[in-house]
């Protein structure tokens, strides 16, 4: 579940705005309240509808200048929205969100850090939602993930304030400890250094993604959105294997691999996923299945193509397997990480 894109409906959009441009969270208490309504509800439905199923949690992640207005007309208008705030001060503020290199800027948990009334927030409303849930009888199985993680210091001061939150809810609701909810918390391994560290998140953190988008974009330095002015040409002229924002790049692959081995070792129950485009690529497929990670996730016109290749590759894999032991009578690959396909 990416929580960013509920921000972007009308009502919530003015007030995420207001909270991002106010910078002062104390005289927008309305505002956290509304947007903490809005999960709630949202995280309502989608528990009763999940009920056991695994539901994964990725707490905001935009670059602020997203919530920043464009045209002089959506100036004007968010000016009439904020009263407490002239279009003055809107702008000067959003001269200060806009930055060099947004996508390696103050986004996702380096925010949450920093502004935590909003990741707070988001957190209260997942509890709420999941206490609220299981309390009607429905089981909920849930997983509260942080983006762009790249320290255990990162995760763990992120963990702590995930504890905290849930026993504050879990004590103004009266649950009894018999009824406790089982959660976890996770984080998107999306940077090298967090790729490379995992033997130490692995320590505080239960459950990973690798954002293999961002992870292509951090350790090849091609940026996803301006690469069509030169990655046709590395195509056309070989410099490049494959367009490796749909096919997981070998150095990409090698970080992955590396990860998951480190990870495994500190926590071996740890799960580890991929998160981007390349999760509907056979070919990636086929490396999830060879180093036992435990989903995909997709983006979900590409599910049922992505669950088709995948059984390909397991019947593909079995034939392989057989013929190699002709004495043998052939059986389907047995494989203890076959992975899921989920929707992102």
């Amino acid at each position: 579940c990416r929580t960013e894109n509920m921000f972007m409906e009308a009502e919530s959009l003015q007030e995420i705005r207001n909270i991002v441009f106010t910078q002062n969270p104390e005289i927008c208490v309305e505002s956290f309240d509304k947007l903490e309504e809005t999960q709630y509800q949202d995280f309502r439905k989608i528990f009763i509808v999940m009920r056991e199923r695994f539901v994964s949690i990725r707490l905001m992640d935009l670059p602020l200048h997203d919530f920043a207005p464009q045209t002089d007309a959506q100036f004007k208008e968010l000016d009439q929205q904020l009263p407490h705030l002239n279009e003055a001060q809107i702008r000067a503020v959003a001269d200060q969100l806009r930055e060099h290199n947004p996508m390696l800027g103050l986004r996702a948990c380096r925010f949450g850090l920093i502004t935590p009334q909003v990741y707070d927030m988001q957190i209260r409303a997942v509890f709420r939602a999941a206490y609220s849930v299981l309390l009607e009888g429905i089981t909920v199985n849930v997983g509260i993930k942080f983006p762009l993680v790249q320290s255990d210091a990162e995760i763990s001061r992120l963990r702590t304030r995930v504890v905290k939150i849930e026993e504050e809810v879990r004590e103004k609701l009266k649950v009894a400890f018999g009824t406790r909810l089982k959660y976890k918390v996770g984080g998107m391994l999306e940077l090298p250094a967090a790729a490379l560290s995992t033997d130490q998140l692995a320590r505080v953190g239960e459950y990973f993604a690798f954002g293999t988008n961002d992870l292509t974009q951090t350790t090849m330095g091609i940026s996803r959105d301006d690469s069509a002015h030169y990655l046709p040409f590395y195509l056309e002229n070989n410099l490049i294997e494959a367009d490796p924002f749909k096919v997981l790049a070998p150095a990409v692959r090698e970080l992955i691999e590396i990860a998951v081995a480190r990870g495994r070792r500190v926590r071996p129950d740890a799960s580890f996923g991929i998160c981007g485009e390349q999760g509907g690529d056979r070919s990636t497929l086929r490396f999830c299945l060879e180093k036992g990670l435990n989903y995909v996730s997709c983006s979900p016109f590409r599910v049922l193509p992505t669950r088709l290749a995948l059984a390909q590759e397991v019947l593909a894999r079995a034939q392989r397997e057989a013929a190699l032991k002709p004495a043998e009578k052939a059986k389907p690959a047995a494989s203890s990480h076959r992975p899921a396909v989920r929707a992102a």
